[in-house]
């Protein structure tokens, strides 16, 4: 994934000259949801071993407004739906044992159990999931902490 110049900070962009925008007039504000979003993943790749960069990313789940793919122990869901968008699928065929628990990094009590090589997962508000599975080292009392 791209992350563009200011996209932590909200900025919109657009034609000149508010494809643009200066980055110092924003504050640079930490406290934001994206940036938070933007913060977690960043720590978490960090976390990750070199089996994660040389596996293949697998496309597991697709419809107009669900993409799910696994890429070694990781599956992520996104959407192009917005706010008050749900969807979801019961997605087969993950890199998973049964009764594996896979939870949300950004929502610790987002929880799906693969069962049958399949789990159920949902979106809403357009959010979108990254789900590892709950026996990764960085789990604590439920929930995800990066080192």
């Amino acid at each position: 994934p791209i992350i563009y110049y200011g996209t932590e900070q909200g900025f919109d962009g657009g034609d000149d000259p508010a494809n643009r925008e200066a980055f110092w007039t924003s504050g640079f504000n930490t406290n934001t949801n994206t940036y938070k979003f933007i913060q977690t993943l960043t720590s978490f790749r960090h976390t990750l071993s070199s089996s994660f960069f040389n596996s293949q990313q697998e496309e597991k789940y697709v419809l107009d407004d669900l993409y799910v793919y696994s890429r070694g122990q990781v599956v992520v869901a996104t959407t192009n739906g917005g706010q008050g968008h749900q969807t979801g699928a019961n997605v087969p065929d993950l890199p998973f044992a049964d009764n594996t628990q896979l939870c949300d990094l950004m929502n610790s009590s987002d929880c799906v159990t693969v069962s049958g090589g399949n789990a159920q997962i949902a979106i809403n508000d357009g959010e979108p999931r990254v789900f590892v599975p709950s026996t990764s080292s960085h789990w604590n009392n439920n929930t995800f902490t990066l080192p």
